[in-house]
């Protein structure tokens, strides 16, 4: 009689330990839901940073492009101004040195004139 005083003791603290551990499985289930879905939206959240990230890449790699060509191109029409400029300056050059021999020229050409312009006066004097 003593063990069935004691099961029937125990038979409302089983009831309510498992009363608990149904409302802790439900607590359980429902924290495993929440997790999933905050997990899912984790994951939608990273997904869409990584596809922006990506599209800014590109963007940004287009950029890029576009710089190093105008700085290609910017680079070559500076290559031309400077040959240019390098082209005129061998013709100022050449130039100078043709207006310096036809000074040279005629400074020659006029000493020989005074000389013989002072061969003739004294040509003149003695007649």
């Amino acid at each position: 009689a003593g063990n069935l005083a004691r099961g029937r003791e125990c038979a409302p603290n089983e009831m309510m330990l498992e009363q608990e551990n149904e409302a802790l499985k439900r607590k359980l289930v429902s924290f495993e839901q929440q997790h999933r879905f905050m997990m899912s939206a984790l994951d939608r959240e990273y997904h869409l940073k990584v596809k922006e990230q990506e599209r800014q890449r590109t963007v940004l790699g287009t950029e890029l492009d576009d710089v190093l060509k105008q700085l290609k191109f910017g680079q070559f029409e500076c290559k031309d101004k400077m040959q240019a400029a390098e082209a005129s300056v061998q013709e100022e050059r050449s130039k100078t040195a043709a207006a310096e021999k036809l000074q040279k020229q005629a400074a020659q050409q006029r000493n020989q004139l005074v000389t013989q312009v002072a061969a003739l006066r004294a040509e003149i004097s003695r007649r």
